[in-house]
């Protein structure tokens, strides 16, 4: 039901109960809409009693692991009761309770909630941690190598990046600062060689190590990225063969 249609339902003549559900409903609605400020702003506004505390705890948790603070929202989410939620919320409720488990790298907490829910559902769970754990763990560059490389010769670092031609490029421009500043001591030219050489290859020498952290920084935060969307995809699966 659209949030325009239940703030119509809402306004009509209803007991207290039965308001603070459509609330509830209304605020899910904004959280589904993307507009989490007025999801938290209604929720809060609805007066706490047991009869709708999960429920506000749920929607409260829902919008934390959607704005992706997933211990914000494991802390609500264990703090409510499953039973007292609305039916239509206990699937979503199961489901994100497992991903926030999966984006904070718990897999065997992932694991055996997948369990769980399949012997609720009568299934057989062979293969199933072979199914959780089967998308590759990300391939991560080691920062450190690559400042220690970089360090130890100029552009290493951005090679063992992956970087080739930042790599050649750096070398190259550390070469030509060096050999310039080495000629200019040669035709004993000293003031030129530490201004100008010198001084534009610990330039250079030290930009290529901020380079090489960077890049190696970025590509790792992609690759982790870009594992959490193939681990969540491949958990949303099994969920759902599971809870069909």
């Amino acid at each position: 039901m659209r949030r325009l249609e239940l703030q119509y339902l809402a306004n009509q003549s209803l007991n207290n109960s039965e308001k603070d559900s459509l609330q509830l409903l209304i605020a899910d609605a904004y959280i589904n809409e993307g507009n989490y400020q007025s999801a938290f702003a209604l929720n809060d506004r609805i007066v706490e009693n047991p009869n709708n505390r999960d429920v506000k705890l749920f929607i409260a948790g829902k919008a934390e692991f959607l704005n992706e603070n997933h211990e914000g929202s494991l802390s609500f989410f264990n703090a409510l009761n499953e039973e007292k939620l609305f039916n239509n919320f206990k699937k979503e409720f199961r489901l994100l309770k497992i991903l926030n488990h999966n984006r904070l790298l718990n897999q065997n907490e992932v694991y055996l909630q997948l369990v769980n829910e399949s012997f609720t559902s009568g299934m057989d769970t062979v293969g199933l941690a072979q199914r959780v754990f089967s998308v590759n763990k990300p391939k991560l560059i080691n920062v450190r190598k690559v400042l220690r490389r970089s360090s130890f010769l100029p552009g290493s670092g951005l090679y063992y990046a992956g970087e080739k031609g930042k790599a050649f490029g750096s070398f190259f421009l550390n070469a030509i600062c060096l050999g310039y500043a080495g000629y200019s001591i040669y035709t004993q030219h000293y003031i030129t060689s530490a201004f100008t050489g010198l001084g534009q290859f610990f330039r250079f020498y030290n930009g290529g190590k901020r380079a090489g952290l960077k890049i190696s920084t970025k590509k790792n935060r992609e690759a982790y990225l870009q594992y959490i969307i193939a681990s969540e995809e491949n958990i949303q699966k099994i969920y759902f063969d599971i809870s069909k």
